[in-house]
């Protein structure tokens, strides 16, 4: 007997009924009942994302995905990761509402995004730079209302503590280019007249050096300096050494802001960097243009905001905490090219790109022969 056939057939019929009545206002009007035609689910939904993101972010804490790349039992699981084995079901089991595993029986396995993206042994995986991205821009709500009002308390002034998060941050950011921003680099640069003939880049505030890799292994001719803060700089030799691009990629410690970066470059590439020297544009432009030989190329990939910088919202919500807390400024649409065009360069092309952070504008700036 399938019992539960009417019982279900009933609640879906009411939930039917229910919003067409609602929505069609077609049910008689109550003096103490609000009169709507829509409802809160948007915002409702907004509970259930925050307890998404506490139970992704917990799951690659206990290293969940590892272990499910092989089917497990919520038993087998919980003797390896230390909870108690209900917990652990009722952990496994919202896991996979939310589309990170799948249950077969009384086990489960990653799903397909999770075994790509999700699990260490993946040269796709991300979890480190999701980690890192979430303390930065998940704070329980007290806490920000207060900051809102009082200010953000001081942090340590401690220059280690600086350069270790410094490192830390490059590792993940690592993660961030393998799984797209070297490939788009490629796709965009590559095309462009002239790249096989370029000899020399340079990868400003490049991190760990990946997109400098990938374009010298686009252009086997071309040779890149990766400029860097100095802790990330020496994170950035550790994968040119493991890819094995040290004879022509190499790593230089210093400030773009303040330091020198170099001569002689064809081919100046800077991605979501220049938002911590915002305000230092001109000065910080006019010596890449200098640095630059005649006929060579700025590419600029950046945030560009619009609507009066309500727009896009992934990237006005990515850079909420940076921009809130004042280490950081987002730039609006426009204004990169701008800036390119007063200090000498032409022709400036822009562009909008759709990339995991949200979209993007990359600005593609020329030297004058």
């Amino acid at each position: 007997m399938r019992r539960g056939w009417g019982a279900e057939a009933s609640i879906r019929t009411f939930r039917i009924n229910h919003n067409q009545n609602r929505k069609g206002n077609k049910v008689s009007q109550m003096s103490f009942l609000p009169d709507f035609e829509t409802d809160y689910k948007e915002l409702h939904d907004l509970l259930n994302q925050a307890v998404q993101g506490h139970i992704l972010m917990s799951a690659l804490e206990l290293k969940v995905f590892d272990q499910l790349a092989r089917p497990q039992s919520a038993g087998q699981l919980a003797t390896v990761i230390g909870v108690p084995e209900q917990r652990c079901q009722v952990f496994l089991d919202t896991l996979t509402a939310c589309g990170y595993a799948r249950k077969q029986g009384e086990t489960y396995q990653n799903t397909l995004l999770s075994q790509r993206f999700l699990t260490n042994a993946s040269p796709a995986y991300i979890g480190d730079l999701l980690l890192e991205s979430w303390k930065m821009l998940a704070l329980p709500p007290e806490s920000l209302a207060q900051w809102l009002k009082e200010g953000f308390p001081p942090s340590p002034d401690n220059e280690l503590d600086r350069e270790e998060l410094w490192g830390k941050m490059a590792h993940a950011n690592a993660q961030y280019a393998r799984t797209g921003l070297a490939q788009l680099a490629v796709e965009q640069i590559s095309s462009l007249p002239g790249f096989t003939a370029m000899g020399k880049m340079l990868d400003l505030g490049g991190g760990p050096g990946l997109v400098a890799m990938a374009l010298a292994e686009a252009n086997p001719n071309l040779e890149a300096v990766v400029l860097d803060q100095p802790a990330v700089a020496e994170v950035a030799r550790e994968y040119i050494d493991k890819y094995g691009f040290s004879g022509r990629v190499r790593a230089l410690g210093a400030d773009y802001a303040r330091d020198d970066i170099g001569q002689g470059y064809d081919l100046v590439w800077a991605s979501a960097t220049l938002n911590f020297y915002r305000d230092s544009l001109p000065i910080i432009f006019e010596k890449i243009y200098q640095a630059m030989n005649p006929g060579g190329v700025f590419a600029c990939l950046q945030d560009g905001l619009t609507h009066q910088g309500t727009q896009p919202k992934d990237m006005v919500l990515s850079c909420f905490m940076a921009v809130l807390r004042g280490s950081m400024k987002n730039f609006h649409q426009g204004e990169i090219a701008q800036a390119m065009v007063e200090v000498g360069f032409t022709p400036v092309r822009s562009r909008t790109l759709d990339t995991s952070f949200g979209p993007m504008d990359l600005d593609l700036a020329v030297k004058p022969s």
